[in-house]
């Protein structure tokens, strides 16, 4: 490349555009297609991954926040607060904040405070616009197209048999299973923490080389748990599935269960239910959602636990007590 000075004359450095360009994607520890045989991949660790979504976490809630505030103001708090309206803020918040970060080819603040960035390991390169648009969108409904897949299976293999109650309960379940294997497999193996990832093969690599000492996995144990969970969940329903079609007196796995109280919460009904909201103690879906007295929600086993030998909520540090714990029904 010629350099112009001031006498008129021009000198040849001897770097092309080309390399300049080269040096650039280096310097983020990203390929281009003429050196990708000296790059050495360093895929991010499972710490990496979960501290960087926690992080990324704390700032789609500060958008949530200044939402609820605002939609508040012009259509008041008591329809802000309905269930449905805070889902939909939580996702345009999300919506947002990838807008902001992710569409725009930017690292999200999650990934730049663990120093990692995203990678199309297919390509070897960075992720293209559309695959990051794919995985964003996948990540924001990806229940909500399973569930609208199941619940249209069911109407179609069971069509005699459709109970709306029924067949809700037991796509919240299916949903919850699947949620939990993708966490057990993360846990068990990395790379992908995030569904929308995983489904579009963008994986997260490190800008650094790893440290001496530092782990690249320890979530093992974590993870035979959950496919455990898993195992013993899906041979559950299989029982019960078996059971219901060996009596005559059941139409179907989808018939309605005269003998179950509606207004009855009972622990099965909790195990099941499906809410996108994590648990901050174990990261996972919340399972018998419970609120302590200052007002967070966590899983039962979870908080009985900490509480079990700590008298103050894991969040805020508040006093809180076993004794004032309260389940919710429905949450």
């Amino acid at each position: 490349m010629e350099i112009p000075l001031d006498n008129g004359s021009t000198e040849n450095t001897g770097v092309s555009p080309s390399t300049n360009i080269t040096q650039k994607g280096q310097a983020f520890g990203l390929p281009d297609r003429e050196s990708q045989t000296g790059f050495e991949h360093v895929e991010a660790t499972q710490s990496d991954l979960v501290r960087s979504s926690q992080k990324d976490s704390y700032y789609t809630g500060q958008i949530y926040q200044q939402l609820s505030e605002v939609t508040s103001f012009f259509v008041g708090a008591r329809a802000t607060a309905a269930p449905k309206q805070r889902q939909r803020l939580q996702v345009i918040s999300q919506l947002i904040y990838s807008l902001l970060t992710t569409l725009r080819g930017e690292q999200t603040l999650g990934e730049e405070y663990v120093g990692i960035m995203q990678y199309d390991s297919k390509r070897n390169m960075y992720p293209s616009l559309a695959k990051r648009a794919i995985s964003v969108l996948l990540s924001l409904f990806a229940g909500t197209m399973a569930r609208a897949l199941l619940k249209f299976a069911g109407k179609v293999a069971w069509p005699s048999s459709y109970d709306p109650v029924t067949l809700d309960k037991t796509v919240d379940g299916t949903v919850a299973a699947l949620s939990r294997l993708h966490l057990g497999l993360f846990y068990l193996f990395g790379r992908y923490y995030d569904l929308g990832k995983r489904l579009v093969h963008i994986e997260l690599h490190k800008l650094r080389r790893i440290a001496q000492g530092e782990l690249r996995s320890g979530y093992e144990l974590l993870g035979v748990l959950a496919a455990i969970q898993v195992i013993v969940a899906a041979t559950r329903k299989t029982v019960q599935y078996l059971r219901a079609r060996s009596n005559p007196s059941v139409a179907g796995p989808l018939a309605t269960t005269k003998t179950a109280d509606k207004a009855d919460c009972s622990k099965s009904d909790l195990n099941f239910g499906y809410s996108s909201a994590p648990c901050n103690l174990c990261l996972s879906a919340l399972e018998t959602p419970t609120l302590t007295a200052c007002g967070h929600v966590f899983c039962w086993a979870c908080v009985s636990e900490w509480l079990s030998s700590n008298n103050i909520c894991p969040l805020c540090r508040q006093h809180a007590k076993q004794s004032h714990l309260i389940l919710l029904c429905g949450y």
